[in-house]
């Protein structure tokens, strides 16, 4: 990571901070990119070159890496799919290096400082997003910020265990 990174003081909270994405974060791909199988370092900088064109906070596809306040390390990435004021898709990526138990602290933490931002600065009057059945940590953080389940996929996401469901939850912004 460069000496310049320039982290959002306004997204973060006690643990971890968040930032627009740079052409050094490619080499670190596998820590905040939202695919399923992990990127090369060359395809993860062709994508940031290809996307990462319009000022992140203009653009109808907006990233953000999480990165611990300690040290910057990142421990995450959220891809936000946005058109006009409706983000049509919200994904919430932990670093694939950390425990389980910490996947599902930083994708709490992730949602709870990207959501408010979303509604009450971007000003969003929709967020849609999708979260397996089996991710009870972010289902129950989902519903806390206002989230409602509008929609299930059944047997929609695979895992070693077999299938499980994938609900569709939407937050509409009161004002």
């Amino acid at each position: 990571m460069s000496e310049s990174v320039v982290w959002a003081q306004y997204l973060m909270d006690d643990e971890i901070r968040m930032r627009p994405p740079e052409e050094s974060d490619a080499e670190l791909a596998s820590r905040w990119q939202e695919q399923q199988l992990p990127m090369t370092a060359e395809r993860a900088l062709a994508s940031l070159k290809e996307t990462e064109t319009v000022p992140w906070g203009d653009a109808s596809l907006i990233r953000l890496i999480a990165g611990t306040r300690a040290d910057g390390d990142i421990v995450g990435g959220v891809r936000i799919d946005r058109h006009d004021h409706w983000v049509e898709a919200l994904a919430i990526t932990p670093s694939r290096d950390l425990t389980l138990e910490k996947q599902q602290d930083i994708a709490v933490r992730m949602l709870q400082i990207v959501v408010p931002w979303l509604v009450q600065e971007v000003g969003v009057s929709s967020i849609l997003m999708r979260i397996p059945a089996d991710h009870e940590h972010l289902t129950g953080s989902a519903g806390q910020l206002g989230f409602q389940r509008g929609a299930t996929f059944r047997q929609h996401v695979f895992r070693a265990t077999g299938f499980v469901d994938l609900h569709l939850y939407q937050l509409l912004n009161p004002e």
